[in-house]
């Protein structure tokens, strides 16, 4: 799937590329549900309870709606009203994953989108998704994607 995102990211005047990403990644998530469906032998969710399904996909759902707010697990955790590490348990077991690598992916995946299809600032994008200052901006983007802010806007 992620390289099926960069392909997009990697068109040049693109002008429907947030929707194209947007539906792909609900595309991924409908596709990795019916997955584990249909071998629950090769999978831990199996032994979910409807209550840790229907938690795991509110904490989905405020991803999408609360990224630009608050990039950490404990956020999330109140706002479904479960301790972080409880949290924790329910991500790890349903996609192997911790809460804070999902919420940073999605994060980075928008903070690409808006440096390529928008004119703001380095610093105004910054403080839209809530980071404290630019340079902490800066590293966490570095971090995650191996190039700057200003490197992602000029590579396209």
């Amino acid at each position: 799937m992620f390289r099926l995102l960069h392909v997009y990211f990697d068109q040049v005047g693109c002008v429907c590329i947030a929707q194209l990403v947007l539906l792909q990644l609900k595309a991924f998530f409908i596709g990795f549900h019916e997955y584990l469906q249909r071998t629950p032998s090769v999978h831990r969710q199996d032994n979910c309870s409807p209550r840790v399904r229907q938690l795991f996909n509110r904490f989905m759902m405020l991803i999408e709606s609360e990224y630009k707010k608050s990039r950490d697990v404990n956020y999330y955790a109140a706002l479904l009203n479960i301790t972080p590490k409880y949290l924790t348990v329910i991500v790890r077991q349903i996609t192997g994953q911790t809460p804070k690598r999902i919420i940073d992916h999605y994060t980075v995946l928008q903070l690409r989108l808006r440096l390529r299809n928008s004119e703001f600032s380095i610093k105004q994008i910054a403080w839209e998704f809530n980071f404290s200052d630019v340079s902490f901006f800066c590293r966490f983007f570095k971090r995650h994607t191996g190039m700057s802010p200003m490197e992602m806007r000029e590579k396209g």
